[in-house]
C-alpha cells in the first residue's frame, strides 16, 4: 500500500511554556512517507516539536501546515485520523487488558461504539506486531518492552498517515530497541505512513532511519540523511563531545571519544 506524499510544513514557529522559547523561529520540511528520527540533547525542545505537530501545542507565533493545512484549524478527532502519537512511557493508572488497550485507538473512528471493523484492525496490528498472543494479557503484567509495541498498536490502530513517537526506545534493551526501529522503518516503507521518531541513540537511528533532524537550543541544527548529519562537524558543538564517525555497512557509526566539561551557563 502506497500512499500519497506528506508535507508537514513549519513556517517561523516560536513556542514557549514561560518566558523562554523552546522552539525558536522554526522553518522545516518534513516530507513522507519515510523514517524520519529527530535527535539532540536533552531540553532541546524535541518533544515540545512533536506536540505542536500533533496539535496538542499551540505555537506562540508561526504557523504549521500538513499538505497545505493550516492545522490550528484542525479538530481534535479529525486530527487523530491524520497523526498517531506514542508517549515516551504509558500514563496508564489501571489494569487493562492489551485488546483493551489497543481498542482505545480506534476512538476517532468508532464514535466510542465499538464494531467488527475495530475488533479486525485491533487484531490486525497486534498480529503485525506479533503480540496477538498478548491480547487477553493485563497491561500490568507486560515488560517493558511488550509494553512499548503495545503503545505503537495503540498508535497505528488509528490508521494515521503520520506517526509520532517520542523515544519509543527508551528503557529498553539493546535487541527490543532495534526491533523497534526496524518495524518503524518497515511500517514507513511497506504501509506508506510518515514516521516521526524522537531517538537519543545516534546508532540506531542512524541504522534506521530515512532522514535525521539534529536539534539544538530551540533551532534545527542540521536536516539530511544519516550520512549528512552524523558528522562531528555537527555532533561535537551540538553534544559537547568528541567523536569521529565511521561508515559501517553504508550507514554512519559515531564512535565516542571524549566529552567536553562545560559550566551551566555554556549548556545553555
Amino acid at each position: 500500500m502506497v500512499q500519497a506524499i506528506m508535507l508537514i510544513r513549519f513556517e517561523d514557529v516560536t513556542f514557549a511554556y514561560t518566558g523562554r522559547p523552546i522552539l525558536k523561529d522554526i522553518c522545516l520540511d518534513i516530507t513522507g512517507p519515510k523514517f524520519i528520527s529527530i535527535i539532540g540533547p536533552n531540553g532541546v525542545g524535541k518533544t515540545t516539536l512533536l506536540r505542536c505537530i500533533n496539535n496538542t501545542l499551540k505555537p506562540k507565533k508561526g504557523t504549521i501546515t500538513i499538505d497545505g493545512q493550516d492545522i490550528s484549524g484542525i479538530e481534535i478527532k479529525d486530527m487523530a485520523k491524520i497523526a498517531g502519537f506514542v508517549a515516551a512511557s504509558s500514563r496508564e493508572t489501571f489494569p487493562l487488558s492489551v485488546a483493551d488497550l489497543v481498542l482505545m485507538g480506534r476512538n476517532p473512528h468508532s464514535n466510542w461504539k465499538t464494531s467488527k471493523t475495530d475488533l479486525l484492525k485491533v487484531h490486525e496490528v497486534l498480529k503485525m506486531l506479533e503480540i496477538d498472543h498478548l491480547a487477553m494479557r493485563l497491561s500490568t503484567e507486560l515488560s517493558a518492552g511488550q509494553k512499548q509495541k503495545v503503545m505503537l498498536a495503540r498508535g497505528l490502530v488509528q490508521e494515521p498517515r503520520l506517526l509520532l513517537l517520542d523515544e519509543p526506545t527508551s528503557n529498553l534493551d539493546v535487541r527490543h530497541q532495534m526491533e523497534v526501529a526496524d518495524i518503524l522503518h518497515r511500517l514507513a516503507e511497506e504501509k506508506g505512513i510518515t514516521v516521526v521518531m524522537i531517538s537519543h541513540d545516534l546508532n540506531i537511528a542512524a541504522k534506521y532511519s530515512d532522514e535525521m533532524i539534529l536539534m539544538y537550543d530551540g533551532n534545527i541544527h542540521a536536516v539530511g540523511t544519516p550520512e549528512q548529519v552524523l558528522v562531528p562537524e555537527n555532533l561535537e558543538p551540538v553534544y559537547k563531545i568528541k567523536c569521529s564517525v565511521e561508515n559501517h555497512n553504508g550507514r554512519p557509526l559515531v564512535i565516542l571519544d571524549d566529552y567536553v566539561k562545560v559550566s551551566d551557563d555554556d549548556a545553555h
